[in-house]
């Protein structure tokens, strides 16, 4: 664990956290602060039925093969419910597929200094190659929660959004079961593995 001070980034108290460990859909985050350095929020992306697929394996929003929806929509698809459609369709819509979309992951891992954090694919899919830190994790929650773009989804309990017609509509709710438990959990993002 770290306890990180979001002004002056100093550490309030850690135990273990640079030990790497698997990470699951805290991974969600790179994929987010990744998509966010090269696309504009208004761009559409068409969902593949790859996308639609990896959404059936554990969290999704429920995206339609074919469907026109907005990168906004599809990040806070990434950050509330944790999405795994949404992770997919992010990465095909930058990059034209997963493993060149991790490619970017890694890019950015790299800007950021995250040292501890290997990445494989967008999901956070269980893999021995992909792997963070409590420490990384940290610095990357901090970095994407100043963002004031995604930062908002990292905040938001639930939200609604729809494809670009809106004839297809979401219904977003965060698998973060601490927000809203408490006045002083201002936000954040889970990550489930066995």
């Amino acid at each position: 664990f770290l306890v990180l001070d979001l002004d002056s980034r100093g550490v309030l108290a850690s135990r273990g956290s640079s030990a790497v460990r698997p990470v699951a859909s805290l991974i969600k985050l790179l994929t987010a602060v990744t998509v966010a350095r090269d696309i504009r929020p208004d761009d559409v992306a068409v969902i593949s039925r790859r996308a639609v697929t990896a959404g059936r394996r554990g969290a999704d929003m429920g995206l339609v093969t074919g469907e026109r929806i907005r990168i906004r929509d599809l990040l806070a698809g990434l950050l509330i419910p944790s999405a795994n459609d949404a992770a997919v369709a992010l990465a095909e819509h930058v990059s034209g597929s997963e493993a060149l979309f991790a490619e970017q992951m890694r890019e950015t891992a790299r800007i950021l200094r995250l040292t501890r954090t290997r990445v494989e694919n967008a999901t956070g899919f269980d893999s021995a190659a992909e792997f963070s830190s409590a420490y990384d994790i940290a610095q990357l929650l901090a970095f994407a929660w100043r963002d004031p773009f995604l930062g908002v989804f990292l905040r938001a309990e639930e939200m609604d959004v729809a494809s670009v017609d809106g004839k297809i509509r979401h219904r977003l709710k965060t698998t973060n079961r601490l927000l809203g438990s408490r006045a002083d959990i201002l936000a954040g993002k889970t990550g489930f593995t066995d």
